[in-house]
């Protein structure tokens, strides 16, 4: 197999720990399997996404209210602004051409 889809949230519902089957997953396909990839699924909120990521997990899938999420959240949409303020200063417009 090339990836292994591990659905964290589902885990998580069954009273599991998504986010250590993620990490003992990376572990046994490194042993045994070092071409396969994790590929972490099912995702309710950002933390258990960002959890992935830090765990060292490659590969994730994000449903769109989840992405919206991140992409919302208070401090990206800060550095967002402040890039749209540094690129106008540097360019005088936020449109390119």
């Amino acid at each position: 197999a090339e990836y292994v889809a591990p659905y964290v949230n589902r885990v998580d519902a069954q009273g599991g720990d998504g986010i250590e089957m993620v990490h003992e997953l990376q572990q046994l396909l490194s042993l045994h399997a070092p071409s396969a990839q994790v590929l972490a699924a099912s995702f309710k909120t950002p933390r258990q996404a960002l959890e992935c990521l830090l765990a060292g997990c490659q590969a994730i899938t994000l449903p769109v209210d989840v992405a919206e999420q991140f992409l919302n959240a208070p401090a990206v949409q800060a550095a967002v602004e402040k890039f749209e303020q540094d690129w106008q200063g540097a360019f005088g417009s936020t449109l390119l051409g």
